[in-house]
């Protein structure tokens, strides 16, 4: 199944999934579950990055959030 980039949110997307976002394969980690502001389940996946530990391309709709394949916090744009 492919997905464009903001078709996936909080609530279609499986956290340690794989998907296909913009020509990239890219793990979903999960939100910062600390936030002091919740997610709402419509939250898109717009914030990416590369973890520092394991090299994973990773996608979230949390700036703050963990890696799903080696558990590294990792800050995402």
């Amino acid at each position: 199944m492919k997905y464009e980039f903001m078709e996936l949110t909080k609530s279609t997307a499986k956290v340690g999934k794989r998907y296909n976002i913009k020509g990239e394969y890219r793990y979903v980690a999960d939100g910062d579950s600390q936030s002091l502001y919740g997610w709402v389940d419509d939250a898109p996946l717009c914030q990416m990055t590369t973890c520092g530990g394991c090299n994973t391309k990773l996608v979230s709709w949390s700036k703050n959030s963990n890696c799903p394949k080696c558990g590294k916090v990792v800050y995402l744009t």
